[in-house]
């Protein structure tokens, strides 16, 4: 599976198309069938055969992962720990890192206008002026809301973006926790991209 991939200070953050399901199916290991045996929909058995073939792949062995309480994903036998995963209708995106961290993945054709009220905040409104801002907010906060690994968080109360540097394409923003969390966005392959620093 071709893979771009995004070297961060803890990890990498790795983006593919992902594959036909036919064919997910049938180069996919024991385990990563036993996986999604409880999905009916092909799109969800998609999705988690994608991202685990890429791991699979980046790592060049098949990862141990277990689940956490919060239902986040660990690895066990690598050493990135930590693993975040996002899908877009046509993409996955996989961040492994040695801490805590979060990715999120949009189309950019998706619109996020109508609902950007849900999510954000005046201020945060006000950082950028493009088009996109409301679509970069939404993967931002997602990103955060993943390595933050706790439900009934809002992504509108919760989480605050406090600047864009649009010059290095990078978020601040702060958790519930009052934790600082910087973050990078970047385009690619026609995909909104944010991703925990």
């Amino acid at each position: 599976m071709r893979s771009d991939r995004i070297d961060t200070p803890s990890g990498v953050v790795l983006v593919a198309q992902q594959p036909a399901i036919d064919g997910l199916e049938a180069q996919a290991t024991a385990q990563e069938l036993e996986s999604v045996v409880q999905y009916s929909s092909p799109s969800r058995r998609r999705e988690r055969l994608a991202w685990r073939r890429l791991v699979r792949e980046y790592l060049g062995k098949e990862p141990q992962i277990e689940y956490l309480s919060s239902g986040a994903p660990i690895i066990l036998n690598s050493p990135y720990k930590y693993i975040s995963v996002s899908h877009s209708r046509t993409h996955v995106a996989v961040m492994l890192s040695s801490t805590p961290c979060g990715v999120d993945i949009e189309s950019m054709e998706r619109d996020f206008g109508r609902v950007a009220s849900r999510y954000v905040s005046d201020q945060e409104q006000g950082l950028c002026r493009e088009e996109w801002w409301p679509a970069a907010l939404w993967c931002a906060k997602e990103a955060l809301y993943k390595m933050a690994q706790r439900e009934g968080i809002s992504l509108r109360d919760d989480i605050r973006v406090s600047s864009w540097d649009g010059e290095h394409s990078t978020l601040c923003a702060e958790l519930f926790t009052g934790q600082q969390v910087e973050l990078a966005l970047k385009t690619l392959q026609g995909q909104m991209l944010v991703y925990t620093l």
